[in-house]
C-alpha cells in the first residue's frame, strides 16, 4: 500500500509539475511574445515615421527640381518676351531721338541762316552810305533814281524770296508734321501691340498658374490615391499578420487548456480512484477486524479448552511459545533490514528519478530555446525580407515616378526647342533646300540607290572594255563607296578590287587614263578607310608595288598640263598607303619589300627639293611685286603630323575626322611618318 501510495503521489506530483511546466512556458511565450511584439511596433513606428522622412525629401526634392525646370522655361519664354518689347521700344526710341535731332539741327541751321542775313543787310546798309556821302548830287540823284529802281526790284526779289521760303518752311514744316505724325503712329501702334501682349501675357499666366493648379492637384490626387492604395495593401497585410499571430496564439492556448483538462482530468481521475480505493480499503479493513476477532474469540474458547486439557503440558508449551517468540523477533529484524534496505532503494530511486526528470527538463528546454531561437530568426528574416521587399518596391515606385518626371520635363523641353528651332527655322533658303529635297526624293528612280548603281557598276567593270563604261562605272562606284558602308562591303565580296588594280597598272600617262586612274584610286582609298575591307585592297597580290610604281610615275613635274591631276594622283596614292601600312606588321611588311624604303626616300627628296624651289620662285614673284602692292606672301612650313589613325570614312560624322591631305609634301611625309622610314 505505501509503495503503491507513493507511485500514485509520485505521478499526481509529475502531472503538477508538467502542468506547472506548460503554464510556466506558455506564459513565458506570451510575455516574451508581448515584448517583442511591443518592440516590433516601436521599430515599425521608427520605421514609417524615417520612411515618411525619406519619401517626404525625395518628393520635395523632385518637386524643387521640377520647380527649377519651369522656372528656368518660364524664364526663358518671359525674357524673350521681354527682349521683343525691349527692341520694339527701343526701335520707337530710335525713331523719335532720330526725328527730335533732325529737327534741332533744322532750328540751328535756321538761326545761322538768320545770323548771316542780318549781318548782309548791315553791311549793305553801311556801304550804301558810304556812297551816298562819296558822289555828288546827280550822283545823289542817279542814285536816288537808281536806288528805287533796286529798292524795286529788292522788293520784288525779296517778295520772291520770302514767298519762296514760306513755301519752302510750310513744306518744311509739313515734312517735318509728317515725320512726327508716322512717328506718332508708330508709337501708337506699338504701345498698342505692347499693351496687347501685356495681356495676352497675362492670359497666358493666368493661364500657366491656371494648368499648374490643375497639375497639383492632379498630381496630389494621384499620390493621394497612391497612398490610399498603400494603406490598403498595409493594412491588409497587418490584418494577415495579426489574424496569423492571433492564431497561433489561440492554437497555443487551446493546446495548453488540453494540456491543463488532460491532466485535471486525470487528477479527477486519480481522485474517484482514490476514494474508491480508500473505500474499499475501509470495507477490506472491516473484513479484516470481523475475521481476526471470529478468529481471537476462536483461539479464546480453544485455549481455555486446551489450558482445561493442557495444562499438563505446559512445559511443552512453554518451550513453543519461546519458539514464537524467536521467530516474531527475528521476523522483526529481519524486517527492520528490510526496511532500513527499502528507505536506501527508495532514496536511490527518487534522486535517479529526480536527475531523469531533469535531464529530460533541460533537453526540452534546450529543444524549445532552439526552437524559439528558430521562430525568432525566420520571424527577423521575414521582418528584413519585407522591408527589402518595400524598399525595392519604393525605390522601383520612386524610379518610376522619376523617369515619368524626367520624361515629362524632356518632352515639355522637347516641344520648347522643336517650337524654338521652327521658328528659327523658318528661312526662305531653308525652305528652299527643303523643297529641292523633297522634289529630288520624288524624282529618285530605284536605278538612282547606292546599291543597284553599285550592283551595275561592277557589273560593267567584269564585263565591259570600253573606256567610257569603265569610267562611268568607277564614278558611280566612288559616290557608292564613299557615302555606303555595304556598298563597300558588296564590292569587297564581288571581287572587283584584283580587276581594278589591273586595270591601273594597264593605264598610262594619258589624260583620259589619269581620270580612270584618280576614280579607281579614290575608290580604293574609301575601301581602305573602312576597317572591314581594307584587308581586301592589302591582300591584293602586288597591290603594294603598283601604288610605289604610281608614286614614283606621277610625282608631279613643275610646267606639266597635267601637273595638278599628277599631284592628285600622288597625295591620294599616298594616303591609301598610309591607311594601309597603319598597323605595325603591315608597316614591317612594305619597309620589308626590296627597294621600297630607298624609292620612298627618293620620292621625299624630289619632293622636298620641288617644294623649296617653288617656294624660292614664289618669294621672288612677291618681293618683285612688293613695291606694287605692298604685300608679301610667306609660304607655310608643312608641319610633320600623323593623322592616319584620323581618317575616317565620310559617313562618320565626328568633328575630329581630318580630311585628305592635299598638299605632296605632306602626303609623302606621311607615308615616311607611318612606315618608320628614317629620312
Amino acid at each position: 500500500q505505501s509503495h503503491y501510495r507513493a507511485y500514485e503521489a509520485r505521478k499526481l506530483y509529475r502531472a503538477h509539475i508538467k502542468a506547472t511546466v506548460v503554464l510556466q512556458r506558455q506564459y513565458r511565450s506570451y510575455f516574451l511574445m508581448k515584448n517583442q511584439r511591443c518592440a516590433y511596433l516601436t521599430f515599425r513606428q521608427t520605421v514609417i515615421s524615417l520612411q515618411a522622412i525619406i519619401r517626404g525629401f525625395i518628393v520635395r526634392r523632385s518637386y524643387k527640381k521640377l520647380h527649377r525646370g519651369i522656372t528656368k522655361i518660364q524664364a526663358c519664354y518671359r525674357g524673350k518676351k521681354q527682349r521683343q518689347v525691349f527692341l520694339c521700344y527701343k526701335e520707337a526710341a530710335c525713331v523719335i531721338q532720330q526725328h527730335y535731332r533732325a529737327y534741332c539741327e533744322g532750328k540751328v541751321e535756321q538761326e545761322k541762316y538768320f545770323k548771316i542775313k542780318h549781318a548782309a543787310f548791315k553791311i549793305q546798309a553801311s556801304y550804301r552810305r558810304y556812297q551816298v556821302r562819296k558822289t555828288t548830287a546827280a550822283s545823289k540823284i542817279q542814285a536816288w533814281f537808281r536806288g528805287q529802281v533796286l529798292r524795286r526790284q529788292y522788293k520784288a526779289f525779296l517778295a520772291s524770296i520770302i514767298f519762296i521760303q514760306r513755301h519752302f518752311r510750310a513744306k518744311q514744316d509739313r515734312f517735318r508734321f509728317l515725320k512726327i505724325q508716322v512717328a506718332t503712329i508708330v508709337i501708337q501702334r506699338r504701345w498698342k501691340v505692347a499693351v496687347a501682349a501685356r495681356k495676352l501675357e497675362h492670359a497666358k499666366h493666368r493661364r500657366a498658374k491656371a494648368a499648374v493648379k490643375i497639375q497639383a492637384f492632379c498630381k496630389g490626387w494621384k499620390v493621394r490615391n497612391q497612398m490610399t492604395r498603400k494603406h490598403e495593401a498595409a493594412s491588409l497585410i497587418q490584418l494577415a499578420f495579426g489574424a496569423y499571430t492571433q492564431r497561433k496564439k489561440f492554437l497555443q492556448q487551446r493546446k495548453a487548456a488540453m494540456v491543463i483538462q488532460r491532466q485535471y482530468r486525470a487528477w479527477h481521475l486519480a481522485q474517484i480512484e482514490n476514494a474508491k480505493y480508500n473505500k474499499i480499503r475501509k470495507s477490506v479493513i472491516c473484513l479484516q477486524s470481523l475475521c481476526r476477532g471470529w478468529l481471537v474469540r476462536q483461539k479464546l474458547a480453544e485455549k481455555k479448552a486446551a489450558e482445561r486439557r493442557l495444562c499438563f503440558i505446559a512445559v511443552a508449551y512453554h518451550n513453543i511459545c519461546a519458539i514464537k517468540i524467536q521467530k516474531a523477533f527475528r521476523g522483526y529484524m529481519a524486517l527492520k533490514r528490510a526496511k532500513a534496505k527499502i528507505n536506501s532503494v527508495i532514496y536511490i530511486q527518487r534522486w535517479f528519478r529526480t536527475w531523469l526528470q531533469r535531464s529530460r527538463y533541460i533537453n526540452e528546454r534546450e529543444k524549445i530555446i532552439v526552437s524559439q531561437r528558430i521562430v525568432k530568426a525566420w520571424l527577423l528574416r521575414r521582418h528584413r525580407a519585407a522591408v527589402v521587399i518595400q524598399k525595392s518596391v519604393r525605390k522601383f515606385l520612386f524610379k518610376i515616378q522619376a523617369k515619368r518626371t524626367c520624361r515629362g520635363i524632356i518632352r515639355m523641353q522637347a516641344v520648347w526647342k522643336g517650337y524654338w528651332l521652327r521658328k528659327k527655322m523658318c528661312n526662305p533658303q531653308i525652305s528652299a533646300i527643303r523643297h529641292r529635297i523633297q522634289q529630288a526624293n520624288q524624282n529618285s528612280h530605284e536605278d538612282q540607290k547606292l546599291c543597284n548603281r553599285t550592283a551595275v557598276a561592277v557589273d560593267y567593270i567584269l564585263k565591259y572594255k570600253h573606256f567610257s563604261s569603265i569610267l562611268a562605272a568607277l564614278q558611280h562606284l566612288e559616290v557608292a563607296t564613299r557615302l555606303s558602308a555595304v556598298c563597300c562591303e558588296n564590292l569587297a565580296q564581288s571581287g572587283a578590287t584584283p580587276i581594278i588594280f589591273t586595270l591601273i597598272r594597264s593605264c598610262n600617262r594619258s589624260v583620259p587614263c589619269m581620270d580612270v586612274i584618280k576614280h579607281a584610286i579614290q575608290v580604293l582609298f574609301n575601301l581602305s578607310k573602312y576597317e572591314k575591307t581594307a584587308s581586301v585592297v592589302y591582300e591584293v597580290d602586288s597591290s603594294v608595288d603598283t601604288l610605289l610604281d604610281l608614286l614614283y610615275m606621277y610625282r608631279g613635274k613643275a610646267g606639266d598640263k597635267t601637273s595638278d591631276k599628277c599631284g592628285s594622283i600622288f597625295t591620294k596614292v599616298c594616303c591609301l598607303l598610309a591607311i594601309l601600312s597603319q598597323e605595325s606588321t603591315k608597316a614591317l611588311e612594305v619597309r620589308s619589300m626590296p627597294k621600297a624604303a630607298d624609292r620612298i626616300r627618293s620620292i621625299y627628296k624630289l619632293t622636298e627639293r620641288k617644294h623649296t624651289m617653288d617656294a624660292n620662285r614664289i618669294n621672288v614673284k612677291q618681293r618683285m611685286q612688293t613695291p606694287h602692292n605692298g604685300s608679301l606672301y610667306i609660304p607655310a612650313t608643312p608641319v610633320r603630323t600623323r593623322a592616319v589613325s584620323k581618317l575616317k570614312p565620310d559617313w562618320v560624322l565626328r568633328r575630329d575626322n581630318v580630311k585628305e591631305v592635299v598638299d605632296p609634301l605632306k602626303a609623302i611625309q606621311l607615308v615616311v611618318d607611318t612606315l618608320g622610314i628614317s629620312i
